[in-house]
Order: C-alpha cells, then sequence, then structure tokens
C-alpha cells in the first residue's frame, strides 16, 4: 500500500506539474501573442506616422515648387517690368535728343538765314 500512495503522490505531483507546464505554457504563449499584438499595432503605427511624414514631405515638397513657381513668376514680371521701363526711358531719351537736334537744327536755320540775309544784306548795299 505505501507503495500505491507514493504512485499516487508521484502521480499527483506530475499531474500538478504538468498542470503548471501547461499554464505556464499557455502563459507564455498568452505572452508572446500579447507581445505579437502590440508589435503588429506599433509597426501599423510607425507605418501610420511613417506615411503620414512622407505624405507631408510631399505636401511640404509642392508648397515649395508652388513657392519657387511664384517666385519665378514674380522675377519675370519684374524683369518684364525693368525692360518696359528701360525702353521707355530709352524712347524718352530719344524724343528728347530729336527734339535737341530739331532745335539745334532749327537755331542753325535761323542764324543761316540770317547770315544770309546779312551777307545779302551786304551785297546790296
Amino acid at each position: 500500500m505505501p507503495r500505491g500512495r507514493c504512485h499516487i503522490a508521484v502521480s499527483a505531483r506530475f499531474v500538478s506539474t504538468s498542470v503548471m507546464s501547461y499554464r505556464k505554457k499557455r502563459f507564455q504563449s498568452f505572452v508572446f501573442f500579447m507581445k505579437r499584438s502590440n508589435s503588429k499595432r506599433k509597426s501599423a503605427a510607425l507605418e501610420e506616422n511613417e506615411t503620414e511624414a512622407i505624405e507631408k514631405q510631399a505636401q511640404r515638397k509642392t508648397e515649395a515648387t508652388v513657392a519657387d513657381e511664384q517666385m519665378e513668376k514674380r522675377t519675370a514680371t519684374a524683369a518684364v517690368w525693368e525692360a518696359l521701363l528701360l525702353v521707355d526711358v530709352i524712347v524718352c531719351a530719344q524724343k528728347l535728343m530729336l527734339q535737341w537736334v530739331e532745335g539745334r537744327l532749327t537755331l542753325l536755320s535761323a542764324q543761316d538765314s540770317l547770315w544770309l540775309n546779312s551777307d545779302h544784306n551786304l551785297r546790296g548795299r
């Protein structure tokens, strides 16, 4: 009989060890599952953050491109206005020069006519 009790005790210990082992394995698998699901959540969150970061970066690049294009348009507009102003200045200078030349010619022709008249008057006397 003691043999039976020992066998029962051993069996009970084996069963309790088996149950504990089973529970331990279940707990470990539960912990593994939780870690894995957490890591999946984290990786999904990281992917989402990366996607958002990529979208923000693309948006910044688009905004920078638009700003560059606007700056180029402003520069081109300024260059056109500068050229038009330069042309206007040149045209005004040409008009002034023409007026000066016409005035000079008028002055010269008036002097010539005076000279001719005085010369003619001198000859006629």
